[in-house]
């Protein structure tokens, strides 16, 4: 989403100049948190807080109605950070010209936005980056970044007023069409996606989400069929005509008639939102915004050079906190400096009977070990020992807060990584299933400790589950692969031995 404009160069500009005397100190000042039942909005804008509730409801309300999705995933909460262009430019923006970005963490979803257009022409971004969370959060299964893209665009170039909606309105693009084959093949992490995030590749996804969810609800069973196909893992080559009834050439043909088409079908649609009670703002400290920010930062990878600055920052506003010393030690993780670690951690350590202090420290060294499972650059006494002092921090926070649902998951999995405390893991980890049900990491937690148990059958279940409730498509495979391993298939009793 191109935003950008003369006000952003200009403001630009003056901040580049006025941070170098404060050697980009970030201004985290008079930022307020907005709690709401489906998010909670982060931002300095008045006007930006009054309007959230009814634009995300009437977002909540139209994909509703045009996806006709399942119950939302509990557990998982979701950030809408509304930041001014000094901050967003700097330290949230993945690459030039984007202005909005959704980031799917494993148990926080964040929508990061720049804040630097009227309310009026900001809303339709909201639309656009809110329906990636809509479907991370409503939906199990596979979305192929065009699907996302396309859903996105479609929802962006929605006009919606009071109940009444006009959907398939077609996005302003000079580009042309990206071959339909080209198109489904592109894989989010590619360069590619970023490539063709606002040209050929965000024209095609939007023309075939478009031509399936408001134009031709034939093409869209096929699409659908598509999806679900693909969903289980199907190569492309063999779900398309599958699916479609056609080769890909045929595809590529057919969706360039549709697109040369001189008039596109725009559908009114009556919605009825459901009211949004959105809490009265808080004020938050600078240092509450630092974290915040590192979070959002450390999910995708943001700006890696600009993250100690951050943190630098966190310390120098309230030095020796729990916060700002957990920031340096996730730091240390991230970049895999252990020498770092294991002096943070010496002085971290008369502190660690405080439960913040031991959650962080044992997540920390968590991610450490688990980071390092495929890379194999930590000595295996090294590996032990964080392992062993992560399960010792987490096993006690995992009991005094036993609703916290990412200790539970990394103490189980340390559990059945070091195949100890088995039985408590799996009693706490089954009262976290239920009441967090189609949770795919904890399926997968789940299946880990059961095959440390010995409990082959139980241990299959679990790899199902993990397999329909992921949208993941490395845990799928992970999860498929598994139950190749030990015999078994994606359907069947894994209980009969």
């Amino acid at each position: 989403m191109r935003i950008r404009g003369s006000v952003a160069t200009i403001l630009g500009a003056v901040w580049l100049l006025t941070s170098r005397a404060f050697a980009f100190d970030p201004d985290v000042s008079r930022f307020q948190s907005y709690e709401a039942g489906t998010y909670t909005l982060v931002t300095r804008g008045n006007e930006v807080a009054r309007n959230m509730p009814l634009e995300i409801a009437r977002v909540d309300a139209l994909l509703t109605k045009l996806l006709k999705p399942g119950a939302p995933v509990r557990g998982i909460p979701t950030y809408i950070l509304f930041f001014p262009p000094f901050l967003y430019d700097r330290y949230l923006e993945a690459e030039h010209s984007l202005g909005g970005r959704f980031v799917a963490g494993r148990f926080a979803n964040y929508v990061l936005m720049e804040d630097i257009l009227p309310w009026d022409g900001m809303k339709r971004f909201i639309y656009h980056e809110y329906s990636y969370a809509f479907l991370h959060t409503r939906f199990r299964g596979i979305h192929p970044p065009w699907f996302e893209e396309g859903l996105a665009t479609l929802m962006e170039n929605s006009e919606i007023r009071g109940t009444k909606c006009l959907v398939g309105l077609p996005p302003y693009s000079e580009y042309g069409w990206m071959s339909a084959d080209r198109l489904l093949r592109v894989d989010k992490p590619a360069a590619a996606y970023e490539k063709y995030r606002n040209g050929p590749f965000h024209v095609g996804s939007w023309a075939l989400v478009h031509r399936g969810l408001v134009a031709e609800p034939e093409f869209g069973k096929r699409l659908i069929k598509y999806l679900e196909a693909t969903s289980e893992l199907e190569p492309i080559d063999e779900a398309l005509p599958a699916s479609f009834g056609m080769s890909p050439s045929q595809l590529n043909d057919d969706m360039s008639r549709y697109l040369k088409r001189p008039k596109v079908k725009i559908a009114s649609i009556d919605i009825n939102p459901a009211p949004i009670a959105q809490q009265a703002g808080k004020p938050m400290s600078e240092l509450e915004v630092l974290a915040l920010m590192a979070d959002a930062m450390l999910v995708p990878g943001f700006a890696p050079r600009r993250l100690p600055e951050v943190v630098d920052a966190a310390s120098r506003r309230a030095p020796n906190t729990p916060t700002a010393q957990l920031l340096r030690l996730r730091l240390a993780v991230r970049d895999r400096d252990d020498a770092a670690l294991e002096r943070l951690l010496r002085q971290m350590e008369p502190r660690l009977g405080d439960p913040d202090m031991a959650r962080g420290a044992g997540l920390a060294l968590f991610e450490r070990v688990n980071t390092d499972a495929s890379l194999h650059l930590l000595e295996p006494q090294t590996r032990e020992r964080y392992s062993t002092r992560a399960l010792e921090l987490l096993r006690g926070v995992a009991a005094s807060r036993p609703d916290d649902i990412e200790a539970v998951w990394a103490y189980a999995q340390l559990a059945a990584l070091q195949k100890r405390d088995l039985n408590t893991a799996m009693h706490m980890l089954f009262q976290m299933q239920r009441s967090y049900p189609g949770n795919a990491d904890l399926a997968m937690a789940a299946a880990l400790l059961h095959e440390a148990r010995r409990e082959p059958g139980e241990m299959k279940d679990a790899l199902r589950e993990t397999f329909r409730s992921s949208n993941s498509i490395e845990q799928r495979r992970w999860a498929k692969d598994r139950l190749e391993a030990a015999g078994a298939t994606l359907t069947g009793d894994s209980r009969t031995r």
